[in-house]
């Protein structure tokens, strides 16, 4: 996921629900993440995999007619043992993929994605949310979602 933002700078643009004749530019935007190679270990994903994604959480930036970012998130339930943050057998929201255009970063457009994508779960009785990140950027992606009220719960580190 990435997403890098100042405070002060902000873009309207207009934010949906992905569709599928959208999924070949998704896939495009994809590309060009891993081409960017901002995050560790990411490849890029195909038209399937971003087909199984399509759901109300799945969301799209738009400018105009282009599109210039994405969110993609899964709903889970939290079972026995399997995450120590929410209650067993709660729902809660995982953060899959968040993607900015480089021109469209720092004008809290990935603030616009997460509050419309927390606001749409919260609307289905959905409190909880989850993510984690590989970008090389860690720090500010770190701050990022502090800013949205996330708390950091462990670092996993390589060599």
């Amino acid at each position: 996921m990435f997403s890098n933002e100042s405070v002060n700078q902000m873009v309207s643009l207009t934010i949906r629900p992905c569709r599928e004749e959208d999924l070949q530019h998704v896939v495009t935007l994809s590309s060009h993440w891993e081409e960017e190679q901002i995050t560790t270990g990411y490849g890029a994903d195909d038209a399937d995999y971003f087909r199984g994604k399509i759901s109300p959480f799945f969301l799209l930036a738009l400018d105009g007619e282009t599109i210039v970012g994405f969110l993609t998130a899964s709903l889970h339930e939290a079972s026995p043992g399997e995450i120590a943050l929410f209650p067993t057998g709660g729902s809660y929201l995982e953060i899959d993929d968040l993607y900015l255009l480089a021109p469209y970063r720092e004008k809290k457009v990935g603030t616009q994605l997460m509050n419309t994508v927390m606001q749409t779960a919260r609307s289905q009785g959905i409190e909880h949310f989850s993510l984690y990140s590989s970008s090389k950027d860690w720090k500010k992606i770190a701050m990022f979602y502090e800013r949205l009220g996330f708390t950091m719960w462990f670092i996993r580190m390589f060599q």
